[in-house]
């Protein structure tokens, strides 16, 4: 189909003349010419006596040339977009396989957790020791940025153990299996740790922002 649609291109061309206004057609070569014979007075009659004496002239070559020009760019154009579009499905397919196995991973990460498991109390535990421990890595390390009395002991210090404690606690309520006796215990030993530690968060905190 495509040497046929070059072929009907490289004759439509033959409707083209050059810039110069010769009498020259076809593109990318001029394959058309038309010649007059004789001259033609000036009036009315020119234009009757101008088709009259004119005769085509068929350049075979460089019409073949021509057609084999569009016949080129016509494969390039359907090449080169037949390797957009395979280069574009391979790219979407990558996003689609990278799109699935990222959520096969929060699903696997979803059955790991136990939070569906645990109780809403323990829920809660786990909520507090989070914020808990972010609120003391955060208090500890404006008191990094305070003026700080060396010789009185790291309090800074007590915040951080606090706050590994806190974030220990949720992670193995979440992650660890265990009875619900063994859960119980640690649920009650999470949530004092980051309920002290809150407290004094919030103390530091005040005093630190007065």
């Amino acid at each position: 189909m495509v040497p046929i649609f070059a072929v009907i291109a490289a004759w439509l061309s033959g409707t083209l003349t050059t810039l110069t206004g010769e009498p020259l057609y076809g593109f990318p070569l001029q394959w058309k010419t038309l010649v007059v014979v004789g001259g033609c007075p000036p009036g009315p009659i020119e234009i009757v006596c101008r088709l009259a004496r004119t005769y085509i002239v068929y350049n075979w070559s460089f019409f073949g040339l021509d057609a084999v020009s569009f016949s080129a760019m016509g494969f390039a154009v359907i090449l080169g977009g037949k390797a957009a579009f395979v280069k574009f499905v391979r790219e979407r397919n990558v996003q689609n396989r990278a799109l699935r196995n990222a959520r096969a991973s929060i699903l696997a990460v979803g059955r790991i957790l136990l939070w569906r498991e645990l109780a809403a109390s323990l829920k809660v535990t786990v909520l507090i020791a989070i914020i808990a421990g972010s609120t003391g890595f955060a208090v500890a390390t404006m008191m990094q940025y305070n003026p700080v009395d060396y010789s009185a002991p790291p309090v800074f210090l007590i915040f951080m153990l606090g706050s590994y404690l806190s974030l220990l606690g949720a992670l193995f309520l979440l992650v660890i299996p265990m009875n619900p006796d063994r859960r119980d215990i640690l649920g009650f030993v999470t949530f004092l740790v980051p309920f002290v530690l809150l407290l004094l968060s919030l103390s530091a905190l005040s005093s630190i922002i007065s």
